[in-house]
């Protein structure tokens, strides 16, 4: 209540009481509600030691402050100095600020926050229009609300960023250098294939490696494959299916063939042993790079597409469509005849009741494992002069296209190449 006369200050029944004079002073304190932001590039271990650690530390100097923490944002195995690396929790703690639900945020060194000096001025700003200056540090605090204090944290966060680049600059050509004598540089997964040492072969995932490539070199395919390690449980490195993608990357890796690469570039022979050798490998890269296995999906609808074949000029059969009739059809767009045309219920319906009977016939089943056995090294021949012919028409035609090949010279190679194939 107020006293009498012009002394307008507040009084209690008993102001000279010492309770009561702490009850005047508690009550104009603000409570400092702050957020706590850890990160750390790389945690090998994935056991998110470092960001405990710095958690721990900067606890304690919000405690030491009389800060109460009310959110706490980590960021692990994350990159601050790469751009176009997304930090979620670091965008969470932007947004809290820009909401104005922090007046303090405690780092254990603003490298931690960001080694970028435009991702520095983004948060500035950020705080500047909330209102929020305190910045605590392990080493000390910055007032990002005064000019001494912005020029102290942009001289921080250029040093930074020049570390970063320092330090992205030696790993480099420590990379190099390691590529260059063939040697292994270690971190992130294993190979598949290889022990965590990445030089050791794990014989289990070796058998796979060459089974698969034994198979596509015999006129197998990577859906087919994928589907068989699925199957058997066969698990990748990460734990994570396997997609035709990853099966086909593993496949045209050069270091399952004892080469060492560095930036996209094959530099010479690994000090790891070959689990393929230099020869089938080749093979294997010329028939999964080439561009006419960029085909569409198969097709629920047309399920003999790419299997039926025209009887006049042998090009594969495609899906035809006519008012709403289903029909496999050669088409001349496709550098087919256009003579030939089936309809698809009919001709599925044939190979369907034919396949069923064979398929129960045991001398049949040994005859064709014998002819396969026998036709092994052809077909992996014609496979792979296939797949290079494949590849020379379509550089033809990118020649073709940039003007760099007449138009008669262009037909007379691709006529050529197509008879060979």
């Amino acid at each position: 209540r107020r006293s009498e006369g012009r002394d307008r200050r507040p009084s209690c029944e008993h102001p000279r009481e010492p309770e009561c004079r702490l009850i005047h002073m508690t009550t104009s304190i603000k409570t400092v509600r702050a957020g706590v932001y850890a990160r750390i590039s790389s945690d090998r271990d994935g056991e998110a030691l470092g960001v405990e650690r710095q958690l721990t530390d900067c606890r304690k100097l919000c405690s030491e402050r009389g800060w109460t923490i009310v959110a706490e944002y980590v960021d692990n195995n994350l990159s601050a100095s790469a751009e176009g690396v997304t930090r979620p929790e670091y965008e969470r703690l932007l947004e809290d600020i820009a909401n104005r639900e922090l007046d303090a945020v405690a780092v254990w060194d603003l490298d931690r926050l960001t080694r970028q000096p435009l991702q520095l001025e983004q948060f500035v700003r950020t705080c500047e229009q909330a209102g929020m200056t305190r910045l605590a540090l392990i080493g000390g605090s910055v007032d990002i609300g005064t000019g001494d204090g912005l020029l102290v944290a942009r001289i921080k966060g250029a040093v930074a960023a020049e570390e970063s680049r320092k330090t992205g600059q030696r790993i480099r050509r420590k990379h190099q250098e390691l590529a260059e004598k063939g040697l292994y540089h270690g971190g992130g997964a294993r190979p598949f294939g290889f022990e965590p040492d990445g030089v050791t072969i794990r014989e289990d995932e070796a058998a796979l490696i060459r089974e698969a490539a034994g198979r596509i070199l015999k006129g197998g395919t990577l859906y087919g494959i994928r589907k068989d390690w699925t199957e058997r449980g066969v698990p990748t490195v990460s734990g994570k299916p396997w997609s035709v993608q990853s099966i086909r990357r593993t496949l045209i890796r050069p270091r399952i063939a004892g080469l060492r690469q560095h930036q996209g570039e094959v530099l010479g022979e690994a000090v790891w042993p070959a689990i393929l050798d230099k020869e089938t490998w080749d093979a294997v890269c010329v028939v999964l790079t080439d561009p006419s296995r960029r085909q569409p999906p198969p097709s629920r609808k047309y399920p003999l597409r790419g299997v039926l074949v025209c009887g006049e000029c042998g090009r594969a059969l495609v899906a035809v469509p006519r008012h709403d009739r289903r029909i496999y059809g050669c088409r001349k767009d496709s550098g087919g005849c256009g003579h030939v045309a089936i309809s698809a219920p009919r001709v599925e319906t044939y190979v369907t009741t034919v396949i069923i009977a064979l398929a129960d016939v045991p001398g049949l089943r040994e005859q064709l494992s014998r002819e396969a056995a026998r036709d092994v090294d052809q077909v992996r021949v014609l496979v792979t002069q296939n797949a290079a012919d494949e590849a020379k028409l379509a550089q033809l035609g990118d020649d073709y296209a940039d003007g760099a090949l007449p138009r008669d010279e262009w037909l007379r190679l691709t006529k050529r190449i197509r008879d060979r194939v």
